[in-house]
């Protein structure tokens, strides 16, 4: 990794990183859209994947283990959440149709960054907290689940955090727990009218 490389990969957290989507350059060259809070977006030619991947090294986290332990909660093979820290819960969302073989179609929010989403013709709308809006190939019911799915994962590190556990473990009881706490607080919500 080279320096310019690390100032950029530092510079997603403290200009806090809102998404990761794959996207075409101008010369028609694979790479990725970086966007930031306040409507800042940088073009990288890296993919996507490489992305998340050195993003997770900054949270001391290996995105194997992190994808194969969001595999194992969710039942899921693909398109799993990934937790990389209480604050940064990255939801997978399909955002073009890819040109090449191996371009890629899958892109990263960061869900506390979301708003609201919203349905559409041919797919649906996620706008962002500062105005900023992606709209994505995929049903509106499908990106529901996985909100709803972050915001357990959002839920359930701040968990682990509190109780100090360091690697997720995901310990049968305690996972049945958070999920008990979790549902009394959408049931308290509810009631409030929040």
């Amino acid at each position: 990794m080279d320096k310019g490389t690390a100032l950029d990969e530092n510079l997603w957290v403290t200009k806090e990183l809102y998404g990761v989507l794959p996207s075409y350059d101008e010369a028609g060259g694979n790479g990725s859209r970086l966007l930031f809070k306040g409507g800042d977006t940088r073009q990288d030619k890296r993919r996507v994947k490489t992305i998340i991947s050195n993003l997770a090294r900054l949270y001391q986290k290996d995105i194997r283990a992190v994808n194969k332990k969001a595999s194992e909660i969710s039942g899921q093979r693909t398109m799993n959440v990934l937790p990389l820290s209480p604050d940064t819960i990255l939801v997978p969302i399909k955002v073009r149709r890819p040109i090449g073989k191996d371009d890629g179609a899958t892109g990263y929010i960061v869900f506390k960054a979301v708003d609201k989403v919203c349905d559409l013709d041919c797919g649906c709308r996620v706008l962002l907290k500062d105005g900023q809006f992606i709209d994505i190939l995929e049903r509106l019911s499908t990106i529901e689940k996985r909100m709803a799915f972050a915001r357990h994962m959002t839920d359930y590190t701040y968990l682990c955090c509190k109780m100090e556990c360091a690697e997720y473990e995901v310990n049968s009881e305690l996972f049945s727990l958070s999920q008990n706490i979790i549902n009394l607080l959408h049931k308290y919500d509810i009631i409030k009218g929040r």
